[in-house]
């Protein structure tokens, strides 16, 4: 039981790193670049209102 879970967790940490490896590739690529750039936008613009509003 101790090694399927073990082998489990190794497969999930394995899946999370490929997945970040193809997030990565995705934000570089023409098609979505913009769309990652937008959303980088948003998110700066949301932090300096919430430095401002405290």
């Amino acid at each position: 039981m101790v090694t399927k879970i073990s082998s489990s967790l190794d497969n999930i940490q394995k899946g999370t790193d490929a997945f970040s490896q193809n997030m990565e590739a995705l934000k570089h690529n023409f098609l979505f670049r913009g769309y990652f750039r937008k959303l980088e936008k948003q998110k700066n613009k949301e932090q300096r209102r919430g430095i401002v509003a405290r």
